[in-house]
Order: C-alpha cells, then structure tokens, then sequence
C-alpha cells in the first residue's frame, strides 16, 4: 500500500513538473513588465481602455491586421486629436518605455519648433503626476487655465516622444506650446519610412535630465498623429505600449 501512495505521488509530481517549469518563465515576464497600451480589442470604437481627445479637428483611429498582429492605424487630415490612457506607474520601478511605429510618410514642410509647424507623424507621450519644477506663479496660472478649460491639456508635466521633422534623433526641445511639455525625437528623417521601428526611451533618466529632479509617478499616456498646421494627409501606426523594469 505504501509503494502504490509513493507511486502515485511520484507520477503526479512528474505531471506538474512541466506546467511548474513552463510558468516561471511568465511569472518573471509579469513582474519585469507592464502592458499598458494593449490594441488587441477593442470598444465602441476605440482601443479598450484608451480616450479620444480633440485638439483640433478629429482624427481616425481604428484597429488593424498587420501580419497577424492587431495594430492602431491612425489617419490624420489637417486634424490634431489623440488617443489616451490613464496608468498608475512608477517611473522608477518601470523606467523603460517601450513600442513600435511605422510612419509612411512625414507632414510637408513641419517643423515641431514653430507653433506653426509643430506637427508630428507619430507621438507618444508620457504623463506626470509631477508639478514644473521652479515654474513661476504666471506658467502655473496659466497652466490651470489650460486644464480648465481643455481636457486635452495634463494636470502635469509630459514627455512627448517624436519622430522628428526638424529635429534630429536624441534632440529636445521645449513644446512651442508650452514649457509643461518637452519634445524629444526618438526617431528622425525618412531613412526607417515604412518601416516597424522600436522606440525605447528611459523616461526616468529623460525626467531627470530634463526637470532635474526625480518623478513620483506616471499617470497616463497617449498616443497622437497630427497634421492640423500642414493640413497635410498622414497615416502611422501604432504597436503595444510596455513599460519595463531594468532587470
């Protein structure tokens, strides 16, 4: 009787050995990632989870096949609107962001320096709990007039990740918008068009550089093509968002 408990125990311990083997691998994944920006389904529309919001004008945003991979198209016609989400991250737990786009083409004669020209083929921002460092009591009045009365302005300070047009890659600037926005190209000039290029920025380190201080915490994200001061025809697309761990 007490060889046929000991078999049995041995038989159900070599059946679960594998599926215990299997899942360790997407144990660690799940504690060294967040997917944040998932455009595998959607509702009404839209991404689940994601909100769109007008700047300017309304752009296209639907999900597509691409080799067997759902993706967002966005289709943007002399319009500025975006897609966001809110998050609860910590920049300094998860500082690496991570996604993929593909731009068929950038808008004619843009230019992210000049308010008149500041349009981009891709964008992704990141968004912060976090106040601007030393901002004077004017850049704060005007800032909350801003969130008051457009939904589309953060609460906080952002990164906006460009594919540049002026710019080149690694290159930032102040928004000409705004100094609660910085600008930094992640990818530049027509060599990668048409092409999946991934996007991966420290955005721990990129606050601190830019702000000089640390961030406490990262409360949405979003995603924006835009043509409104062209008022050129662009179409981009975008892959899942992820934040990482540095291990």
């Amino acid at each position: 009787m007490l060889r046929k408990i000991t078999l049995l125990i041995t038989i159900a311990l070599l059946i679960q050995l594998p599926m215990l083997i299997s899942g360790s691998p997407a144990q660690t994944k799940a504690l060294n990632i967040i997917e944040v920006g998932s455009f595998a389904k959607e509702q009404n529309g839209l991404p689940i989870g994601w909100e769109h919001k007008e700047l300017k004008g309304k752009n296209t945003y639907t999900l597509v096949d691409d080799m067997g991979t759902k993706v967002l198209k966005a289709e943007s016609k002399s319009a500025a609107s975006g897609l966001f989400k809110q998050v609860d991250i910590d920049p300094k737990q998860y500082p690496l962001v991570s996604g993929q786009w593909k731009v068929t083409r950038l808008p004619n004669n843009a230019d992210e320096r000049k308010k008149n020209g500041d349009d981009c083929a891709a964008r992704t921002f990141v968004i912060f709990e976090d106040s601007l460092p030393n901002a004077s009591s004017y850049s704060k009045l005007k800032h909350k007039l801003a969130t008051t009365f457009s939904s589309f302005v953060p609460t906080g300070v952002a990164i906006c990740y460009v594919w540049g047009n002026k710019l080149s890659k690694d290159q930032d600037i102040e928004s000409p918008y705004t100094d609660w926005v910085r600008i930094v190209a992640v990818e530049s000039g027509t060599d990668k068009l048409g092409q999946w290029v991934t996007i991966e920025r420290n955005v721990y380190e990129d606050f601190k550089r830019i702000y000089g201080t640390e961030p406490k915490k990262i409360i949405a994200i979003g995603v924006m093509t835009d043509s409104d001061q062209t008022k050129d025809s662009i179409t981009t697309y975008y892959k899942d968002i992820v934040f990482k761990s540095k291990l």
